[in-house]
Formats: structure tokens, C-alpha cells, sequence
């Protein structure tokens, strides 16, 4: 199966769209890098020019509004996962370790902010413990500089012993950090 087939990349593509036609409705312009023609082929992944980095890759829009300006990569995440080990117990997000380096990249060529916006469809009844998981269409955000400073690289992620041969983009694992470093915005 490819993965534009898979149900994870529909739902990431589901979410770009809403995220868009929402942020539009309360006044942002947007562009949707995810949509660019020029992309890298085995990602996917839309691609900046960038001077001395050559060709990174770019968070799924850039949003404007009166002057301001920020990247978003958005992702769509039926649920938050829970993890009992350490630094938990703590519900979790993450994203893939190498388009962490990426984003990172791209914030500091071009200088502006990069946002991880995850759209939950799925969120814990209590957000500090373990707790059953509820129908909510919540969507949260974080800026790459706190990801940074809170998450950790998790070479094992995603899959664990389940997918032995799935261990994020490249290989090189995912950047997880606390859900309830988060927070939650109304679009």
C-alpha cells in the first residue's frame, strides 16, 4: 500500500484542509505548502530553497495576518498516546524525529515561527492520568522552540515491537513531548 492510501496520511490531509478553511474564516490568509507541485518524491513533503542548506522540508502552511507570519505542520492524531515510562506517566504527541531537524532548519532560515498544530479527534477525559478517551475535535498547538526545550528523541518511536521495521521518517525514530505542554485553540 502507499502510503498517500494509508488512513494516516487521509487524516493528516483532512485536518491541513479544515485547518485552512478555518483559519481563512477568522481573517488569515493561508498557503498551503502541502499543496506546492514541487515536493520532495519519496516524502511528499513540499520543499524550501534555502541558501547554504539546499532543499529542506517545510511545515504544511505558512499563515498571514496583519503582518504576522508563522509556519504550521499540521497533524491529524485519532488520540493521544499514553506512556507509563519515564519522563511519564503522560499523555503524548510526537512527530518524526527527522522532519523535527527540518522544521528546525526552516525556522532559522527563514526566521519565523514554526507551530505544530494537532487535531485530536479523540482526547483523554482527564488529562493528567490514565483515563478513557472521548470524542472531542480538539485542536492544540506548540511552537518548535518549546518542542525543543521539553521533548526527547525516541529512537524506537513509532511502532515499538508491533512494526519492528517502522521507526519514523528515515529511520530515525520520533521527538515525543507532554500533551499537556499544549495548548488548546479554537478555530
Amino acid at each position: 500500500m502507499r502510503f498517500e492510501d494509508s488512513r494516516e496520511y487521509q487524516m493528516g490531509q483532512q485536518s491541513e484542509e479544515i485547518f485552512a478553511r478555518k483559519m481563512q474564516a477568522r481573517g488569515w490568509a493561508v498557503i498551503p505548502t502541502c499543496d506546492l507541485s514541487c515536493v520532495v518524491k519519496e516524502t511528499k513533503a513540499p520543499i524550501l530553497y534555502a541558501p547554504m542548506e539546499g532543499l529542506l522540508v517545510t511545515p504544511d502552511a505558512m499563515v498571514f495576518r496583519d503582518g504576522a507570519v508563522c509556519w504550521t505542520e499540521i497533524k491529524g492524531k485519532s488520540e493521544p498516546t499514553w506512556r507509563v515510562y519515564p519522563p511519564g506517566p503522560r499523555w503524548e504527541h510526537g512527530i518524526d524525529h527527522e522532519l523535527l531537524a527540518e522544521y528546525e532548519d526552516v525556522q532559522r532560515v527563514t526566521r519565523l515561527t514554526v507551530y505544530v498544530i494537532v487535531h485530536e479527534l479523540k482526547s483523554p477525559l482527564d488529562p493528567r492520568r490514565q483515563s478513557a478517551l472521548i470524542p472531542s475535535d480538539l485542536w492544540l498547538r506548540l511552537s518548535m522552540n518549546k518542542i525543543l526545550s521539553i521533548g526527547e528523541h525516541r529512537p524506537k518511536w513509532p511502532g515499538g515491537v508491533a512494526s519492528p521495521n517502522r521507526r519514523g521518517r528515515g529511520g530515525r525514530g520520533g521527538w515525543l513531548w507532554a500533551r499537556s505542554a499544549m495548548t488548546a485553540i479554537t478555530l
